[in-house]
C-alpha cells in the first residue's frame, strides 16, 4: 500500500525524538489543534529552517493534524478533541 506524503510526515513527527519533542510542546503552549499545527510548523520552517523532511515531503499543519491522532502523548489526545 502507497503512503501519502501527510502520512510520510506524520509517521517522521513521531519517530524522530527532536521533532516529536517540538510537537509536543507546540501542543502544551497552544489552546487548540489550528494553533499547535501553524505554531509547529512556524517553528521548523523559520526558526529551524526545516522546510521538508529528508524524504522530501513538507511539513504542513494538516500533516501535523495527522501525527497528533497518532501520538501516544497525553496531551496530543487532549488537544485532537479541541475544536479546529
Amino acid at each position: 500500500m502507497k503512503t501519502t506524503s501527510v502520512e510520510r510526515v506524520a509517521q517522521y513527527i513521531n519517530e524522530t525524538p527532536k521533532v516529536k519533542e517540538i510537537a509536543e510542546r507546540c501542543i502544551r503552549q497552544t489552546f487548540n489543534r489550528t494553533a499547535a499545527a501553524r505554531q509547529f510548523v512556524e517553528t521548523m520552517t523559520k526558526c529551524l529552517d526545516l522546510q521538508r523532511t529528508p524524504n522530501g515531503d513538507r511539513f504542513t499543519q494538516h500533516a501535523f493534524k495527522v501525527a497528533m491522532k497518532f501520538s501516544a502523548a497525553q496531551a496530543a489526545s487532549d488537544l485532537v478533541n479541541t475544536p479546529a
